[in-house]
């Protein structure tokens, strides 16, 4: 297996479906999501290799579950949003979740809100208060400010992004920053309506009508990931491929070093105890929000190892958001498959405050955990669920017993 970049550059706008049940009585709207999910992805570049394989890859035949197990070795690392610009491609990442948007000081009046950018720092207690959570060493994330949150933009640029995993704080002027110096928004929504029209009348038939809510890719953003293929397979140069529902079309750019991908900072993990690890793509896992070899820290004295590394850790605090629902279609059963049951994804950008042990270096564990994955089940590291990024956690505190 190698290791190769794609870069996909939408040419309509995209549906990336929610899993509703389209059709049934009153659902009427097809789409909903404005960023793919890592098994979309996965999904499109798994079928584009087996059809250069064979044409008939994923026909009906005795073959078929032999290829597709193969297939499923085609494996999705880091995909994210990319802004062309002149002087490359800017990477952009998932906005943090121990981030808050706050307007600047006496800015409320004027029109271009700019932002100002606060963390959540994980805290104990104060004396006389308590929670119905038992675990002894749960820190919980603070922020000072009471004033209501802002809107936060859904991306953050690559500069930005490694300031904040270094210092976790910006350093912006007392005006703030606007929040697309800060990062992009998402794709634009391609609202369409759709009806059936009688051939005979030439007019709609009554009740025959639903919405499609597509994703419209503006011009300098892309989608990058890198991807790991069989040796055989040589994809290079420029393609066309069929990614979402009603197989949209995207070009799409294959290549050795065509991406210029994040690097570890210098600066993580040096002279500190506790590090964050940052979901870069939505994860997966066994524990619910967390993986479950790491929810196991949470007891007292308890240390964990990463599993395949040495690194000793233990969870002291979580910055979390809502779940999301993750669906799919599973070309493994019948005929022609069928639809995988919802799972539950932990949303890209959720924090994991982390404690490192004494005998594991700090810096040595950020720099093997970079751009690893955090799910137990290896088919779901494959799909592209749960990449991090590493970042310095410095106010590491005890708990008061």
């Amino acid at each position: 297996m190698k290791d190769i970049d794609m870069v996909i550059a939408p040419r309509d706008p995209l549906l990336f479906r929610d899993g509703r049940p389209f059709g049934q009585a009153g659902v009427a709207q097809t789409g909903g999501l404005n960023w793919p999910r890592p098994g979309t992805i996965a999904g499109m570049l798994r079928t584009f290799v087996g059809y250069s394989r064979d044409r008939d890859y994923f026909a009906a035949g005795p073959q078929k579950e032999n290829h597709i197990n193969k297939i499923k070795k085609v494996g999705l690392g880091l995909f994210l949003p990319a802004l062309k610009t002149h002087k490359g491609m800017e990477i952009c990442l998932p906005s943090p979740t121990d981030a808050v948007a706050f307007l600047p000081k006496n800015m409320e009046h004027i029109e271009k809100r700019s932002l100002n950018i606060k963390a959540l720092v994980p805290k104990d207690l104060n004396y006389g208060e308590g929670t119905d959570i038992s675990w002894s060493n749960w820190l919980y994330p603070w922020i000072e400010e009471h004033e209501k949150p802002q809107q936060m933009p859904p991306f953050w640029r690559w500069n930005h992004y490694r300031e904040w995993l270094i210092n976790n704080k910006l350093d912006l002027p007392a005006t703030g920053i606007l929040p697309d110096d800060l990062g992009p928004g998402e794709p634009a929504i391609d609202e369409r309506t759709h009806v059936c029209i009688d051939k005979e009348s030439g007019t709609a038939v009554d009740s025959m009508i639903f919405n499609t809510s597509g994703c419209s890719f503006r011009h300098e953003m892309q989608i990058v990931a890198k991807v790991r293929i069989g040796d055989a397979d040589t994809p290079a140069g420029l393609d066309m491929a069929l990614l979402g529902g009603d197989r949209r079309m995207v070009h799409i750019e294959w290549g050795q070093d065509i991406v210029t991908w994040l690097q570890l900072p210098e600066e993580i993990g040096k002279g500190i105890r506790g590090l964050r690890l940052v979901l870069a793509t939505p994860g997966m896992f066994e524990g619910g929000w967390a993986p479950s070899w790491l929810l196991r820290s949470l007891e007292e004295g308890s240390w964990e190892t990463v599993p395949g590394t040495e690194i000793r850790l233990r969870l002291r605090s979580a910055c979390i958001p809502h779940f999301l629902s993750s669906h799919g279609w599973d070309m493994g059963k019948g005929k022609f498959g069928a639809p995988k049951p919802m799972r539950k994804e932990v949303k890209a950008g959720a924090v994991y405050f982390v404690e490192v042990h004494g005998d594991t270096d700090p810096k040595k564990a950020a720099e093997i955990l970079w751009n690893s994955s955090l799910c137990e089940d290896k088919q779901d590291a494959l799909d592209g669920f749960g990449r991090i990024l590493v970042g310095n956690w410095q106010q590491v505190t005890e708990t008061k017993k």
